[in-house]
């Protein structure tokens, strides 16, 4: 069981793009500290959108 769906469908959807598992693990990685870096700078909390 996922633990966060949003990101597992990114995850799963970088997989069909191609990407290795560690290659999808890394683009998870790099979203992640983009968020927390927007949540820092706004001084915001996480809300996560829901895709499709």
């Amino acid at each position: 069981k996922p633990r966060h769906p949003v990101f597992h469908a990114y995850f799963l959807r970088r997989i069909r793009e191609g990407k290795t598992k560690p290659q999808a693990l890394v683009c998870i990685m790099r979203r992640a500290v983009r968020i927390i870096y927007g949540m820092m700078k706004t001084k915001s909390e996480y809300r996560p959108y829901e895709t499709d």
